[in-house]
């Protein structure tokens, strides 16, 4: 099995801040970007799990909801106010759907020895996390087949 990797989007807005995960036959390696306030890099979070320690892998949608209302309420203040300021009334609009979007979220959650490890995303790009999560599932069967037959032909 080759090395896949997959980068991802970490923040809606600002799709350059990424992340990205690695897989091979030994090892899922991650490397995120911190951020402060979801908008300034701040540093590098890179984390090394052997597949040996991973008991399941799954990808979810996530909304935070604190993100989502300030987003419809300034969207919709936005949108009341059109009609007297144009122009404040649409950037109140636009930095409300900014908001919303940023509030629904898409996560990888590893499990590994007892303790989770998440990756966030953006909604946008959920596919690239599915299909990280199948290679990994894959490598997962195959290093467990590998030990089946290693048991079964050092029994005989």
């Amino acid at each position: 099995m080759n090395r896949k990797t997959v980068e991802f989007a970490r923040v809606f807005l600002f799709p350059w801040i990424k992340g990205e995960v690695s897989v091979d036959t030994r090892m899922v390696t991650t490397k995120t970007v911190n951020t402060i306030l979801s908008i300034i890099p701040a540093g590098t979070n890179e984390q090394s799990i052997p597949l040996s320690n991973i008991s399941s892998v799954t990808v979810s949608t996530w909304l935070n909801f604190k993100l989502i209302l300030i987003g419809l309420a300034l969207g919709l203040f936005g949108f009341s106010t059109l009609s007297s300021e144009f122009l404040m009334g649409l950037i109140l609009l636009l930095v409300g759907v900014v908001f919303f979007c940023s509030g629904i979220i898409t996560r990888m959650n590893i499990q590994r020895s007892g303790s989770n490890y998440v990756l966030y995303a953006a909604c946008y790009n959920k596919k690239e996390l599915v299909e990280i999560k199948a290679v990994i599932d894959k490598a997962l069967i195959y290093t467990e087949e590998k030990k089946d037959l290693e048991l079964y032909f050092n029994r005989k």
